[in-house]
């Protein structure tokens, strides 16, 4: 189950990139708002594949861990930008060898780590039936998440 939600996961992220980059058929942001329609995407499709693989895990064994479905998510996240992450280096153009690491690294890091927060929310909201605080807490930990990536320099806000 695992490999089929990475390659689910792997086929929404192929998705966006010929959508978006590719064939440029939509805009960078929503209009009007900071929000970048390729990142919001990328979120949705975290949700979906990890609300269908807990909930297939959850209906077989229903006293899963709680840290087990956590781990699990950040797992699929780390399979499929691996393999998304290398057929990017191939299609980049005018890059040099530095920021090639650095685009990989922060795939195959940095997505695994902002996944485990929503891999967090599903988990909590599908496993203790709590959305209130389940979504409380991830609010608090998306904001935490890019106020120490701001702090780091991996994001930069105007």
């Amino acid at each position: 189950m695992i490999l089929l939600s990475a390659l689910g996961l792997t086929v929404l992220l192929f998705l966006e990139y010929f959508i978006h980059d590719q064939w440029e058929l939509v805009p960078d942001y929503i209009p009007g708002t900071p929000i970048r329609i390729t990142g919001l995407f990328i979120i949705l499709s975290y949700y979906l594949v990890f609300i269908l693989l807990f909930r297939h895990i959850l209906k077989q064994d229903p006293n899963t861990n709680f840290f087990y479905l956590i781990v699990l998510g950040s797992i699929v996240v780390f399979i499929s930008e691996i393999v998304f992450q290398s057929f990017r280096q191939v299609t980049f153009e005018n890059v040099t060898p530095e920021e090639r690491i650095r685009f990989f690294l922060v795939g195959v890091i940095g997505m695994p780590i902002l996944a485990s927060v929503v891999t967090f929310s599903v988990a909590f909201n599908m496993k203790f039936k709590n959305k209130i605080l389940g979504t409380a807490i991830t609010i608090a930990l998306f904001l935490i998440l890019r106020f120490v990536a701001e702090y780091f320099g991996i994001i930069k806000t105007q």
